[in-house]
């Protein structure tokens, strides 16, 4: 999202309607406004916010090579190897293959966001 700051766009208006002093505010103080709009809306939109993190998941998944300013590019096989592997490694650890197991610090580290 290249035009989040943008003043014509839906977004920044969308802030600005909710931070109206937005341009008054040092950097410490619009990362600490816009952090609590960002929870009120998670808190007012839990649904949306668990498809959003589904998606953000299936991109991050994905094979393909996403270049936000330019054409869809194809899937690159040694991308899509790489994203095999990891899951074949995440279902080889599930199952407990040879002794493998999950440890409380390796949920930190699989979580997407």
């Amino acid at each position: 999202m290249f035009d989040w700051d943008e003043r014509t766009g839906p977004f920044d208006q969308f802030v600005r309607a909710h931070i109206p002093n937005l341009d008054s505010l040092n950097q410490y103080q619009e990362s600490k406004a816009r952090a609590a709009l960002a929870g009120s809306w998670v808190r007012a939109n839990p649904a949306a916010e668990a498809q959003l993190i589904l998606r953000k998941t299936a991109l991050f998944l994905a094979p393909e090579n996403f270049i936000a300013d330019a054409p869809r590019t194809g899937y690159h096989p040694l991308t899509a190897a790489v994203h095999l592997a990891f899951l074949a490694a995440l279902l080889l650890t599930a199952v407990r293959y040879r002794g493998l197991r999950f440890r409380s610090a390796d949920v930190l580290l699989l979580t997407p966001w």
